[in-house]
């Protein structure tokens, strides 16, 4: 008995250790990081004001601003809609973990492009919008606040969460009438009956929106990568404007979507390398 007794304690031992050295061992655990800790000098505030652009893009840079020369964007989104929780949140399509991939091979381009020409990238398309001009307060602020959610992210290192997963590809030609009961499942509730999105409480006072529009003036671009992961079947359904085989909008009543957005959506190419992060 007790040879008995001194196995059973060291088995019992070996048990209670065991969490402890596979703690010791367990690679650690990368966190976004937290742009309230930062100090309130030059730096942390540059920060700050990329995190505001993000967010409130429309507030800063929006079709809408007081001064023309800082209409940059070419609609009311902010680039949180598609980034969502400020770039932060796993397969929203995030911006943590991007800054030390860059420079990096553009197959759109077909040249090396820089952090900044990939943010332009997306004035250009997902904002409908026109080109951030190097080195000014706002391409600065932008690729200061990229670069601080890569922090602690080593060179090369890819970050699980990235881009907005995958859906398989249909194995069977599209029914709309399944989409359309889809649609107001899953999808009307946030973005309307006809896509219009819902605006931040008045436009005249807050010119985003809550939840984006599908389509229209508002919306982005058909070379926007919003469109083309749409295409590819990447974006999760609350998360998606269209799907790849989109039927004729006669099958479709009541979404609003006119004739030549479906085409053009439809026909837009999917270029580029997905889940990278930027849209």
């Amino acid at each position: 008995m007790p040879y008995a007794s001194a196995a059973l304690a060291a088995m019992m031992a070996v048990l209670a250790a065991a969490p402890h050295a596979r703690a010791q061992n367990a690679p650690p655990i990368w966190t976004v990081p937290e742009i309230g800790a930062l100090p309130n000098d030059a730096k942390g505030n540059l920060v700050r004001r990329g995190r505001d652009l993000v967010t409130a893009t429309y507030a800063h840079i929006g079709p809408e601003v007081a001064d023309p020369a800082k209409r940059f964007a070419g609609n009311n989104l902010a680039c949180g809609n598609c980034h969502l929780q400020a770039g932060t949140k796993k397969f929203g399509i995030p911006l943590f973990g991007l800054y030390g991939i860059f420079p990096m091979y553009s197959a759109r381009q077909g040249a090396e492009i820089s952090i900044e020409d990939r943010l332009n990238a997306c004035m250009t398309r997902s904002m409908n919008g026109r080109m951030l001009p190097m080195g000014s307060p706002q391409m600065d602020a932008l690729v200061a606040y990229v670069k601080f959610l890569s922090t602690g992210v080593p060179p090369g290192q890819r970050l699980p969460g990235l881009g907005a997963g995958r859906m398989p590809e249909l194995d069977r030609a599209a029914d709309p009438v399944r989409g359309r009961a889809g649609y107001a499942d899953k999808c009307l509730v946030c973005h309307g009956t006809d896509g219009e999105g819902i605006r931040r409480s008045l436009p005249t006072t807050d010119l985003g929106y809550l939840f984006p529009p599908l389509w229209g003036k508002d919306s982005f671009n058909d070379g926007a990568g919003m469109g083309a992961a749409d295409q590819r079947g990447e974006l999760p359904p609350l998360q998606h404007a269209a799907r790849r085989r989109l039927p004729e909008p006669a099958a479709l009543p009541g979404t609003g979507m006119g004739h030549r957005r479906v085409r053009r959506l439809a026909a837009a190419p999917a270029q580029g390398k997905p889940g990278q992060g930027l849209s």
